[in-house]
């Protein structure tokens, strides 16, 4: 399969930079299709997973539960994509997920991505409270703009940067970035 041959590629650049498989959400309620994606890129070499730009925490720790009971030698970041405001596509609180991720024994690493530029998920950020698992950040390089057609994204990357590294005034483990960038 295409995702079996992608990991494979990626794997071949694991001693230049950690690879992970990353899973985001689908067109699908199903807990089962989640586990098949992440079983391919398991048999392909992969063990260390990122769920990210998900609208809530129970049915993807629900899944992350399923999977690490046959394959415990795993690694799980789960980020959730938010608004500015806060909340989810779902209207799930940035908090309400995270404090869920936070307790759950199978999640190394959580956090915040997409929906969002720099500037507001660090100022999510500065009102949460302190978590236990190590938490980041990956927002979008700004917000699109519709160009001939196509989206585009015209935050410049000083301004990007800058913003982001804010962030660290306020305990995160990681950076990083997502559409846009």
């Amino acid at each position: 399969t295409y995702l079996e041959a992608g990991a494979k590629i990626a794997l071949k650049f694991q001693d230049q930079a950690e690879v992970y498989g990353s899973i985001g959400p689908m067109e699908t309620t199903d807990p089962q299709d989640y586990l098949c994606v992440a079983e391919v890129l398991y048999q392909a070499g992969i063990r260390k997973f990122l769920w990210e730009t998900f609208p809530e925490a129970d049915k993807l720790l629900e899944v992350i539960d399923r999977f690490c009971k046959d394959h415990a030698d795993t690694l799980h970041i789960t980020s959730f994509a938010v608004f500015p405001s806060g909340e989810t596509r779902l209207g799930v609180l940035a908090q309400e997920a995270l404090e869920a991720a936070d307790k759950n024994p199978h999640v190394q690493a959580m956090g915040l991505n997409c929906i969002s530029g720099p500037y507001h998920l660090v100022q999510l950020v500065k009102n949460l409270p302190t978590f236990q698992t190590p938490m980041g950040l990956m927002p979008n390089s700004g917000y699109p703009t519709m160009v001939d057609g196509r989206l585009q994204y015209k935050e410049n990357p000083s301004y990007f940067s800058q913003a982001l590294a804010q962030g660290l005034n306020y305990g995160l483990s990681y950076l990083g970035g997502c559409c846009g960038t």
